[in-house]
């Protein structure tokens, strides 16, 4: 059997229905943008345990939100601790149009794992 359309009208989706609603995805987005080391249970709960947590997962992918690992914080050595305290003293006089003339030639994008650009 065969649809018609009538007026150009969008027909309805085949198929059964989404079990949550844009409010429910928007409540989920919300939750991860807040807390992003929220967990899929949490986000269960959000929704009250509507759908699965594969379609948890499955969700946040068509959102665009992967999973990605906190990267380490590299903390100071006593060793650059002092040559940073050095280096500051030595330039503690310079003005601000002193810092202006300042070229940052360090500057640089580390990333660690796949990466953005992988993807």
């Amino acid at each position: 059997m065969e649809r018609k359309r009538v007026n150009s009208a969008a027909l309805p989706r085949t198929g059964t229905p989404r079990k949550l609603t844009k409010e429910d995805r928007d409540r989920i987005y919300d939750a991860i943008q807040s807390n992003p080391s929220i967990t899929r249970e949490d986000l269960l709960k959000e929704v009250d345990y509507k759908v699965k947590p594969s379609s948890i997962w499955r969700l946040t992918h068509e959102m665009g939100l992967r999973k990605w690992r906190k990267m380490d914080r590299l903390y100071l050595t006593p060793e650059y601790t002092v040559k940073r305290l050095s280096w500051a003293l030595t330039y503690r006089h310079y003005t601000l149009e002193d810092w202006k003339r300042v070229f940052w030639s360090d500057e640089t994008i580390i990333e660690r794992g796949q990466g953005a650009r992988k993807e």
